[in-house]
């Protein structure tokens, strides 16, 4: 068992002197993500049969420290600060990869730009945005700042502390959008001729339902503002 652990386990913890060069994995079902602050890129492949990972950072800070983990079952990437070594630790990532790799992505402080992923995408972020496309389902939290994601046609559940919500579908949808704002605005937008069934509430602010109501409408659509407003549209 422990040859088995070997073997299929390898981990990779540095602390650069000079920017990190860019790595080549195999390909696993995960990609685990996990940053202090930075902007995250993230680029579907479907030709790939690698995963490549490309930090940048104009000025390399000591205080950071960049560690590769592969597994069975996922690939694991962790930017962490130093205990040893004070300073700020930020870094970019570039990421290519299959489309079908599943994406778990923790920022502390950042912003996150996702391509067309066909696999689950997972994204916590403390103080930034995410935005892009994503032909999977979905699920973010921002803890301050917006989220804006174009040509969905998955199941979502999406949710900011302070900040707007902006999801536009390109498909008819069939399971749920959930989506939750403590303050700001909830914008969600389905194609044509589409029909839900809606639950809206806001605590102070308006609503706004453009799209046809019917109890068996394939779509339903919950969405709550602590202040703000929401607006369901085509």
């Amino acid at each position: 068992m422990a040859l088995l652990m070997w073997i299929w386990t390898l981990w990779v913890s540095v602390a650069f002197a000079s920017s990190p060069e860019p790595q080549e994995l195999r390909v696993r079902k995960r990609l685990d993500l996990t940053s202090v602050a930075g902007n995250i890129q993230i680029s579907p492949d479907p030709a790939s049969s690698v995963v490549r990972v490309a930090p940048q950072t104009e000025i390399w800070s000591d205080a950071c420290v960049l560690h590769y983990e592969e597994t069975a079952s996922a690939i694991v990437v962790r930017l962490e600060r130093s205990d040893d070594i004070s300073g700020e630790c930020e870094m970019d990532f570039e990421i290519v990869l299959p489309p079908q790799v599943d994406l778990n992505i923790d920022l502390a402080a950042g912003d996150v730009t996702l391509g067309a992923m066909t696999g689950s995408t997972v994204v916590r972020v403390d103080d930034g945005a995410v935005r892009g496309t994503v032909k999977g389902p979905l699920d973010v939290y921002v803890t301050n700042g917006d989220i804006d994601m174009k040509s969905l046609s998955e199941p979502a559940e999406v949710r900011v502390g302070s900040g707007s919500i902006a999801l536009h579908y390109a498909e008819a949808m069939w399971g749920s959008i959930r989506a939750a704002a403590g303050a700001g605005q909830v914008f969600i937008a389905l194609p044509v001729g589409s029909r839900v069934r809606p639950r809206l509430a806001t605590g102070w602010g308006e609503t706004q339902n453009d799209l046809k109501r019917s109890p068996f409408a394939p779509t339903r659509v919950r969405a709550r503002v602590g202040s703000g407003s929401i607006v369901l549209s085509e």
